[in-house]
């Protein structure tokens, strides 16, 4: 399909709002505008780009899980404020896992109140929508159930697993024997052999929590809900893009400096902040407004360190061109520890290769990230910002 074609794949993300997860919706949004605008048709020659290798989608919907920040009307309404006008988001039933999770932020580390709050401060920043957006009735979970069906349907998990995890078991108990046709993507786990990150060892810490009850995390989306996880990929084939498959090259293990980053990036903001969109189609206003709320996201909040969320949405994106690069490994030889450690009792195959894996029963699982995947996302950010 041309990639000035009605897109083919229609998107749903759950997120539980940190700060790279805005990114990575800011990522999406502007993407979705380049798919949907024939502007797109004027990207320069000269890209490092091949934007036909993109993901072909449509957002449709955003479920929101607790996690760093709260899942409730309040934050639903403000996440609105960074997605395109008309884009629905669920909420998602409280997880009651943590105690932070049944409603209120008692007893959650003091780091994760600080970012919820850095969150909120910068959708609030951000204009109110001109018109009030419906009030959907349905759960987070009721939703992503009715949609598990469809062939055409992509979920983005970039959260706790509860959403997705009670989604499932939903649509299980309402119809049984049914296959599950909706492909998942799952920013979570990680492998027991990292060398992008310490955290795969068993007693390592994530993130430098220094919570009594979290402090021995691997992986934080899986070690949050870790019986969601364990449910969710003992049901269904996934794509998991693992902890280093989105954690940048860490300075011991690069050998050179990048040529484009995240510096280089940003050096260009001025041709997107002087653009002029008077008398210009609303649908390229969108696309205006979609870069200047990405590039306001990577000053203030894009770090070199920081950008598993949207790393994961330019691999969604297809920004690498690395399918034929993934891993396989059978449902039932996946094995996931308290900590979100994933382990494997055979060695896993690579996808595409000879024998041929079954689908059925596999997850793919993405390989670690590269410089030249970082040099990849970094003009994957470039280009949709200014080509």
């Amino acid at each position: 399909m041309s990639r000035f074609a009605q897109p083919n794949r229609r998107l749903i993300v759950d997120t539980d709002l940190g700060l790279d997860d805005l990114v990575a919706l800011a990522i999406l949004r502007l993407q979705q505008c380049l798919i949907c605008n024939h502007h797109r048709i004027n990207l320069q020659k000269n890209s490092n780009v091949n934007h036909s290798m993109h993901t072909n989608f449509r957002l449709c919907g955003v479920t929101l899980t607790s996690g760093i920040s709260i899942a409730n009307s309040k934050n639903a309404a403000l996440l609105q404020r960074i997605l395109s006008p008309g884009t629905p988001v669920y909420v998602g039933a409280t997880c009651k896992v943590l105690p932070w999770n049944r409603g209120n932020d008692e007893g959650k580390p003091i780091w994760w109140t600080r970012t919820a709050d850095r969150v909120a401060n910068f959708l609030s920043s951000l204009p109110a929508l001109e018109t009030a957006q419906q009030t959907h009735s349905i759960t987070a979970e009721e939703y992503i159930s009715q949609n598990l069906n469809n062939p055409e349907i992509d979920i983005l998990c970039m959260a706790p697993l509860s959403n997705v995890a009670k989604a499932i078991d939903l649509f299980r108990k309402r119809n049984p024997g049914s296959p599950i046709r909706a492909q998942l993507y799952i920013m979570g786990g990680i492998l027991n052999n990292s060398k992008c990150t310490k955290r795969g060892n068993e007693g390592s810490k994530c993130n430098d929590c220094n919570h009594t009850t979290i402090d021995h995390f691997g992986e934080f989306n899986f070690a949050l809900d870790i019986h969601s996880a364990r449910d969710l990929l003992a049901a269904v084939p996934s794509n998991i893009i693992t902890l280093e498959a989105c954690t940048l090259v860490p300075l011991k293990l690069r050998n050179g400096k990048l040529p484009t980053n995240l510096s280089s990036v940003l050096a260009r903001s001025k041709e997107v902040e002087s653009s002029n969109t008077a008398g210009t189609l609303d649908t390229y206003e969108q696309l205006i407004i979609s870069r200047r709320i990405l590039l306001m996201l990577l000053k203030e909040f894009g770090t070199d360190e920081t950008q598993w969320d949207s790393i994961s949405a330019a691999i969604y994106c297809n920004a690498f061109h690395r399918d034929t690069k993934q891993m396989c490994v059978k449902q039932s030889e996946l094995i996931i520890s308290d900590h979100g450690v994933l382990n494997f009792s055979s060695r896993v195959k690579v996808a595409h290769s000879n024998p041929p894996y079954d689908a059925s029963n596999s997850h793919m699982l993405y390989p670690a990230i590269t410089m030249e995947d970082e040099i990849a996302f970094y003009e994957f950010l470039s280009s949709i910002l200014f080509d």
